[in-house]
């Protein structure tokens, strides 16, 4: 009876725990979708559309029109650092879609866009 019961319990945690993990599952997946969320060719978005240079982002390395233009540095999956043209700039890291990245800076406590790419 006692080893029924302590495997009743031990099944009970493990639900509770999956329960949880379920739950979060949307912020648990960010932890590595950035990532990879960040790889592969962009446009900046200018006047609401498509600019026409090509940026790839791929091993830390952003190629513009396949020439290196800059380095990224993913922190804490939404903390992007990017140097280009030798100047360093923290952003914060947003996908409001697939198809969408949007980087943002912390001006007076609010995030402001500004700087919009899309595939």
């Amino acid at each position: 009876m006692k080893t029924f019961l302590k495997r009743l319990v031990l099944l009970l945690a493990l639900v509770v725990v999956a329960k949880l993990a379920w739950e979060q599952r949307d912020r648990i997946a960010l932890l590595s979708n950035n990532n990879f969320r960040i790889q592969g060719d962009w446009y900046q978005v200018e006047l609401n559309s498509k600019g026409e240079d090509v940026y790839n982002f791929s091993s830390r390395i952003i190629t513009r029109n396949g020439i290196e233009w800059g380095s990224y540095e993913l922190r804490k999956n939404t903390r992007l650092e990017v140097t280009a043209a030798d100047q360093f700039s923290v952003y914060h890291l947003d996908f409001p879609d697939d198809e969408t990245m949007v980087w943002s800076l912390e001006v007076n406590g609010r995030l402001a866009p500004v700087l919009t790419w899309r595939r």
